[in-house]
């Protein structure tokens, strides 16, 4: 309040360093609300403060701050510094030097418009266009690469998972936006730098939190589709990893597997033999299912700060001594960087259970149904011998869960009649669909509906 009822009149107290150090000192404090009081107050710092003064003085004891402000483990702390962030270039503007400031800032403001909290990611984006100007960040980005890869791999390998969510959006965007064969920045992306993209996305590939995969396995499918000869050596590893995600225990992950997986598919055709033996083999196993079946209960509250412990039970939580701590009150990383055990935080997001056949049946059906509209001519009798096996498995009804395994072939199946351009009829699931409109289930019965619509319109309803 006093800084912004002086003005830039308060410029001589800042030009002595007392006040900077004070805020210096504040911005590293271990108290989360101590930090974002203090980069509140840098804001100001930057708003109020004289030009040449912010050139000489200001700056250039500010951006280390900052930098370090926009990865702060506190969501809180990183708004507050993502408000000063923005403070900081309009007076470098003014001052003519933010260009200087892109390599140490521009990655972190990158980095957050992806970031999972709301406030510091919409903030962050607005910020980003104000800083970029209209003709867009992508010259920027290729301007300072070294910096922006080496950021990216850092925020994938952090052990806060919503940070690692942000670093793989982020390595997709670039991937598909700027470093892609179409991109005018294409040529000034290295190998080297490719191949560390690919190391962080391998590494997320793995990842404890399931939300991490999913967005790792996207955007290792562009990565791929644009870069097969930079992905080669991962060849197997790469299938591996695909093959399972369509058996997860997470629906989205099942469903966006199959997108990333088709890609990949199309461009290394040499994989078909292995993802045909697996459709085969995975369409069949609903048969073997337990008639005791389960679903994902979705980022279900966990841990000490959400859940009332039972008679008897205690949390086992460490001591809290020397530890991070993050946003959600948690003392332990939310998640590991690899699957190991149960780890602390406020979610789920390592849920993680023995793979069940009907689950991995309908992620199956979703590989069969990306892949049908591509499928090769030598390949297209085969998916199209496929279709009585996802006719016998809409049929399979002994355990609880055989309603969303229905569901998940009714939105499929338009599709895939579509996609196999009257090589396939759907004839053949109408009585099954038929049955299900008049059942009792009701989400069933709606999505029967539309697809019986749809099939007899002749395929997938416009979008």
């Amino acid at each position: 309040a006093m800084m912004t009822g002086c003005h830039v009149e308060f410029t001589p107290c800042l030009a002595d360093g007392q006040i900077l150090a004070l805020l210096e000192e504040c911005a590293a404090h271990l108290n989360r609300f101590v930090r974002e009081i203090a980069y509140f107050a840098l804001q100001v710092v930057c708003e109020t403060c004289e030009a040449t003064v912010f050139k000489d003085t200001v700056a250039p004891r500010l951006a280390p701050l900052l930098q370090k402000g926009l990865k702060d483990n506190w969501s809180q702390t990183r708004f507050a510094a993502s408000t000063a962030t923005r403070a900081f270039f309009n007076k470098a503007a003014e001052a003519g030097v933010a260009e200087d400031y892109h390599p140490l800032l521009l990655p972190g403001m990158c980095l957050n418009r992806h970031y999972v909290a709301e406030g510091v990611r919409v903030y962050s984006q607005e910020s980003w266009k104000q800083v970029v100007g209209p003709q867009g960040g992508a010259r920027l980005l290729v301007k300072h690469l070294d910096q922006v890869v080496a950021a990216f791999c850092e925020a994938v390998r952090q052990p806060n998972h919503a940070v690692r969510e942000a670093g793989c959006k982020c390595i997709e965007e670039v991937i598909t936006r700027v470093a892609a064969p179409q991109s005018p920045f294409h040529d000034q992306f290295g190998a080297e730098n490719l191949k560390k993209l690919l190391g962080a996305l391998l590494e997320a590939f793995d990842d404890e939190s399931w939300p991490v995969r999913d967005y790792a396995s996207l955007a290792l499918g562009s990565f791929v589709e644009d870069f097969p000869e930079v992905c080669a050596s991962e060849k197997e590893s790469l299938m591996r990893h695909w093959l399972e995600q369509l058996c997860d225990n997470v629906p989205s992950l099942r469903s966006n597997g199959a997108m990333a997986f088709t890609k990949a598919v199309k461009v290394y055709v040499d994989w078909w033999p292995h993802v045909a033996d697996h459709l085969r083999k995975a369409l069949g196993e609903v048969k073997n299912q337990p008639e005791v079946s389960k679903t994902f209960a979705n980022y279900t509250p966990s841990g000490p700060f959400s859940v009332p412990v039972r008679n008897g039970e205690q949390w086992n939580v460490p001591e809290p001594i020397n530890q991070t701590m993050y946003s959600c009150g948690s003392l332990a990383p939310k998640t590991h960087k690899k699957k190991h055990g149960p780890s602390g935080g406020c979610m789920n997001c390592n849920v993680d259970r023995p793979q069940q056949p009907w689950e991995a049946c309908e992620g199956a059906i979703r590989l069969l149904t990306e892949i049908a509209p591509w499928a090769l001519l030598e390949h297209r009798a085969e998916v199209v011998e496929m279709m009585p096996l996802v006719r016998a498995a809409f049929d399979v009804d002994h355990f609880p869960h055989h309603t969303n395994l229905k569901q998940s072939i009714c939105e499929c199946l338009p599709r895939l009649q579509d996609g196999l351009q009257g090589d396939f009829s759907a004839d053949m699931f109408v009585p099954a669909l038929e049955q299900c409109v008049s059942g009792s289930h009701r989400n069933l019965a709606i999505v029967a509906g539309d697809a019986l619509q749809a099939l007899r319109a002749g395929g997938p309803p416009a979008a």
